[in-house]
């Protein structure tokens, strides 16, 4: 009778234990795949974006866009597969876009910062091709911008811009000089470079 007591204590004590090491694996593995950096590291090819808000439902989007608006607040929504993104800032490094996140929280407008790996988007096509070497212009030329360095672009994409949409904006961003519209072409630079490549 005594060694039934024993084993049945024993195998509750490692369901126990089980449970624990699986609520923390689990915990672990979805931090790590929602991207959200919480440490003060930069990656030559990542930038760092405010994430206000993720769904599946593009009217829940739009209608949390517009409360984003209503606060004087500017918002991107960034379309990838089945979800829709808001993203409130883009930044080069974390610092910046913790400052504007504080902006955001200031008006009950909460986010994470996540980072985003946008360096290899143009390997989808052969190195030898122009449309290679413009995305990978493409984006060369918006981390110049988001360093705050001077974007001289090449004059055959004058020519033969592969992506007119995406070549102006590259034009506005060489001459643009209010930070705000600035900042708001940047974030939409990055929206046309990731939708797409997804």
């Amino acid at each position: 009778m005594k060694k039934k007591s024993i084993d049945l204590f024993g195998i509750l004590f490692g369901v126990i234990i089980g449970c624990a090491i699986g609520y923390f694996v689990a915990i672990s593995f979805h931090d790590t795949k929602e991207n959200i950096i919480q440490t003060n590291t930069s990656t030559i090819g990542t930038v760092y974006l405010l994430e206000l808000y993720k769904s599946d439902n593009e009217k829940e989007t739009l209608n949390y866009l517009d409360k984003i608006h209503n606060e004087q607040l500017f918002g991107e929504i960034v379309h990838i597969g089945k979800i829709y993104y808001i993203y409130g800032n883009i930044g080069y490094t974390l610092e910046e876009v913790q400052a504007i996140k504080l902006e955001y929280e200031e008006k009950n407008i909460f986010g994470n910062i996540v980072s985003s790996y946008i360096q290899d988007l143009p390997s989808i096509y052969p190195k030898e091709t122009i449309e290679y070497q413009f995305y990978s212009d493409a984006i060369y030329y918006l981390f110049q911008s988001l360093k705050k360095e001077k974007i001289v672009l090449k004059e055959q994409y004058y020519i033969n811009p592969i992506n007119v949409s995406l070549f102006s904006n590259l034009t506005l961003l060489v001459s643009i000089r209010n930070p705000k519209i600035e900042k708001e072409l940047q974030l939409n630079t990055y929206k046309q470079l990731i939708e797409w490549f997804n």
